[in-house]
């Protein structure tokens, strides 16, 4: 047994220039800008500060065996993308050569970005207070994942940090 294929292996195959053809969609630049694009959306900061979270984007791609990026973030952070479809923002990521879905990235890397009690607070801020008023049942159930989600980041600040959010919810 040489080779031992898991079930992925057979979905996707790693996209190579030469796959692309000619045109615009599917330079190394085209490219670049989408890997770009699609790591901003990962960063869990404002999308103005979030390209300045970037250091560098390198193209490490080999011709036999697909196009990838390495993404190095200012926190020290490596996000890998390989191209796994012609689409834009078809990508296989990898934080720090673990494999990783787009929310777990954002989610790793917001739980070292915030403290406790600012992650709670972003969400707090963020939260639909009229999503209970909607007449479409899948946003009223979406609001109310958020509020149970906002309560548990609450419930799971420490003591002084619930009396900074008591203060907040206040104003």
């Amino acid at each position: 047994m040489k080779h031992i294929h898991t079930f992925e292996s057979f979905l996707f195959e790693y996209q190579k220039y030469s796959d692309f053809g000619k045109g615009s969609w599917g330079t190394p630049d085209a490219l670049k800008k989408d890997v770009i694009l699609s790591v901003r959306h990962l960063i869990p900061v404002d999308w103005d500060k979030s390209e300045k979270e970037i250091k560098s984007v390198e193209d490490t791609s080999v011709d036999d065996k697909g196009i990838k990026f390495n993404i190095t973030l200012k926190s020290g952070d490596v996000i890998s993308a390989f191209k796994v479809q012609h689409y834009k923002g078809s990508w296989e990521w990898y934080l720090n050569k673990k494999k990783m879905s787009k929310g777990e990235i954002y989610q790793t890397l917001e739980d070292k970005i915030y403290s406790a009690y600012d992650k709670w607070k972003r969400h707090y801020d963020s939260t639909d207070t009229t999503s209970m008023y909607s007449d479409d049942f899948s946003v009223y159930k979406k609001g109310e994942s958020h509020d149970t989600y906002v309560l548990g980041l609450y419930k799971k600040l420490s003591a002084s940090d619930k009396k900074k959010a008591d203060e907040y919810m206040k104003k």
